[in-house]
């Protein structure tokens, strides 16, 4: 017998009917109910097993059958076994690590840059009013004064005439203000020179409490604007008798000396610091009323107001690694306490044993007389000596101080070192 076959396009199903069907006619899908126009159809023969009836159905269509699925998909071949023990071969990876690497140092290495380039600037850039960063770099001895307390001392009342005469008096006239009001602290040093046996350059740096008016200060010491060391300053006179003025919202500082010495300091003005050791010391001492940090090399071992103390302790001082002093002033008493930097705690201990031995004479070097003996002792590789005075012997110790300091300080001869 004749049957018509039919294909449905959704489930690739192969279907078939005993009559024909019309091409067009909607079919529906027995498999996946699909309804789609019928193809045109050709019959062909098909061998229907036996005991297998063809049923004719009134539904011309109601006879559609599945005779044959879509065909099934060829399934992949599954991978040969390994053989036991064998190792999987890995294609070797790129490391992104060097590059991961390289990349975070180079942004390490620039934000550092940036950092130093800006705390750089900002250093250079910065106002400082510390008085010691306008001293010289090298310098024989530094001293500086807490004027604030000192004016609130026994000693204010006898030191602020001092300050109101010269020139230094005619700028506070001129300001309508006084010592006490317009300055905090002073610093003051003399720095080695660039030739043997000529001091170099002297600073003096005041620090007020409001600043001051620079175009008074120039007008009281006769300066003019000039250019200076690379820098925008006011001076007064020439050669190794100028005075170059600094200033800074609360500073000035006067530099003098040999031209070129001078000029150095004026450069760095505001950055300078003396060396290590000296730093130390004046860390140790800076809490005084008054402090006073110098260079060994410089101590004046021979001068003759120290002839009536031992030789070997002036050597000892001269040779020790650093120097410093400081005064303070508590009720009645003035204590005055100096402390040397040794090489060892060996050489603190014999300086002391040596000390105790001999008589002293520090006071009568002076014209000091302490209200009890003075105390030398070894902490380390440090020698501590304390004196203490009563208030009576004040204006006698600010005359040794003043002895002091003058031994320092010699007239420098002219021509020095000439500008740059």
């Amino acid at each position: 017998m004749s049957v018509f076959t039919i294909a449905c396009p959704e489930c690739k199903a192969t279907l078939k009917s005993s009559k024909p069907i019309a091409a067009g006619k909607i079919v529906t899908c027995p498999k996946c109910s699909v309804m789609f126009p019928a193809p045109a159809v050709k019959p062909r023969p098909v061998a229907v097993p036996a005991g297998v009836d063809v049923v004719e159905e009134d539904d011309e269509y109601g006879d559609i059958e599945i005779i044959d699925d879509a065909p099934k998909k060829k399934e992949a071949a599954k991978p040969m076994p390994k053989p036991p023990g064998a190792r999987k071969s890995k294609r070797p990876k790129k490391s992104n690590t060097g590059f991961i690497i390289g990349l975070c140092a180079g942004l390490v290495g620039f934000a550092a840059f940036v950092a130093a380039a800006f705390f750089g600037v900002r250093w250079l850039l910065q106002e400082n009013n510390d008085p010691v960063a306008y001293m010289p770099q090298k310098p024989m001895m530094l001293v500086s004064a807490d004027m604030s307390r000192i004016f609130d001392s026994q000693f204010g009342p006898m030191i602020e005439p001092l300050l109101s005469m010269g020139p230094l008096g005619a700028y506070f006239q001129d300001a309508g203000s006084s010592p006490k009001a317009s300055i905090d602290r002073v610093a003051f040093s003399v720095g080695h020179g660039s030739r043997a046996g000529v001091p170099g350059a002297i600073s003096v740096a005041v620090v007020g409490k409001t600043g001051f008016d620079k175009q008074k200060v120039a007008k009281a010491f006769g300066a003019t604007p000039q250019t200076f060391g690379g820098r925008s300053v006011f001076q007064s006179g020439s050669g190794a008798a100028a005075q170059t003025f600094v200033f800074t919202s609360k500073l000035a500082a006067m530099v003098s000396g040999p031209p070129g010495d001078a000029e150095d300091v004026v450069r760095t003005a505001g950055r300078n610091s003396p060396p290590s050791l000296m730093a130390d010391m004046v860390k140790r001492v800076s809490g005084g009323h008054v402090w006073f940090v110098m260079d060994p090399k410089a101590f004046p071992h021979d001068n003759q107001m120290l002839k009536s103390v031992p030789k070997a302790q002036l050597d000892a001082i001269a040779s020790c690694r650093s120097l410093g002093v400081e005064a303070n002033l508590s009720g009645e008493v003035l204590e005055i306490r100096s402390i040397m930097l040794m090489d060892n705690a060996k050489s603190a201990d014999a300086f002391v044993a040596d000390a105790k031995k001999a008589p002293d004479t520090s006071g009568a070097a002076f014209g000091i007389n302490p209200t009890e003996p003075p105390t030398v002792n070894a902490q380390g590789d440090l020698v501590i000596a304390t004196m203490k005075l009563k208030t009576g012997e004040i204006v006698t110790a600010a005359t040794a101080l003043s002895r002091m300091a003058s031994m320092f300080a010699p007239a420098a001869p002219a021509g020095g070192r000439g500008g740059r």
